[in-house]
């Protein structure tokens, strides 16, 4: 069915019928979005008008991009997209796996690639594992790149410490700052401190490491030092 013809059908249940917006949609199976869209321009040429009006210049080279999203028009045409999109085959996935590891002294865990640029040196982490990526299982690519499988829910700092190492982070914390570390300073890793999923699977809760150190166990429910 053209868009004349949607045009006039939904017209002629409009107007003949009686029916509202939101039983034409029903019936054409379609979105009212879409019904009111046709109603206003029938022919379409406003559509036409607008997405050309928002299609940009492609990087590359140099053609139009699509307009249809608006004043979030792609950097690239549809050519050039396709040509810059990278598949990352079970063998890219593990090069990049081992790349990290080399910069970084341990592979990555997920989190460290959740937002990573799909076109750079590293893959997303839903490029990574899932239905359609390269890995069924986040441990299964860290597997396939020659190191140990991870453990559920073990974030990639976790090698690097030890609960004698967290021990004197805590001691070392405290003596910097006055008070034992509370859970959301340690939330993330940072250079002189595990994560504080990593305190947890070492001491199994962050109560026992504080006082595993030698300081007063934190009472259930604190948060955060006044």
């Amino acid at each position: 069915m053209t868009r004349a013809e949607k045009y006039e059908h939904i017209i002629m249940l409009r107007d003949l019928y009686g029916c509202s917006g939101k039983r034409i949609a029903e019936l054409m199976g379609c979105s009212v979005k879409t019904v009111y869209a046709i109603i206003n321009d029938p022919d379409g040429s406003k559509q036409k008008t607008r997405r050309e009006r928002y299609r940009g210049t492609c990087v590359d080279c140099g053609a139009k991009t699509d307009g249809s999203s608006g004043y979030n028009a792609p950097k690239r045409c549809d050519a050039c997209t396709r040509h810059h999109t990278k598949i990352w085959t079970q063998e890219a996935v593990i090069g990049a796996i081992q790349k990290w590891a080399r910069l970084n002294g341990r592979p990555p865990a997920s989190r460290e690639w959740m937002l990573s640029d799909p076109h750079g040196p590293y893959p997303c982490a839903m490029s990574v594992y899932g239905p359609q990526a390269a890995f069924p299982k986040w441990a299964d690519a860290i597997e396939a790149a020659g190191f140990h499988r991870p453990k559920a829910g073990v974030y990639g700092d976790r090698q690097e410490w030890s609960r004698e190492k967290i021990i004197g982070a805590i001691v070392a914390w405290t003596i910097y700052h006055g008070r034992p570390p509370v859970t959301p300073d340690w939330k993330n890793v940072g250079d002189e401190n595990p994560s504080s999923s990593s305190v947890r699977y070492y001491f199994g809760s962050w109560s026992n490491a504080i006082e595993t150190a030698g300081f007063p166990r934190p009472t259930t429910g604190t948060r955060r030092a006044a």
